[in-house]
């Protein structure tokens, strides 16, 4: 999962998303995406194949960490 973080211009599944922060279920995710309007927005490509832009995920992951300071 690094590997994939770590290319800035490259796309990461949403299940392999909901993976890396813990949740169970893709209702899960779009649950937050209404809570949150800071989250990584959903790219729909292939009619039902959803990914999220891995520059956006580091965004995201970056500005919960420093909100918890």
């Amino acid at each position: 999962m690094k590997e994939i973080l770590n290319n800035k211009d490259s796309l990461i599944p949403l299940k392999d998303f909901i993976a890396l922060i813990g949740y169970k279920s893709t209702s899960s995710y779009y649950q937050m995406l209404k809570n949150d309007k800071t989250a990584p927005k959903p790219i729909k490509l292939f009619g039902r194949k959803v990914f999220l832009s891995s520059q956006e995920v580091n965004s995201w992951i970056e500005s919960k960490k420093a909100a918890r300071r």
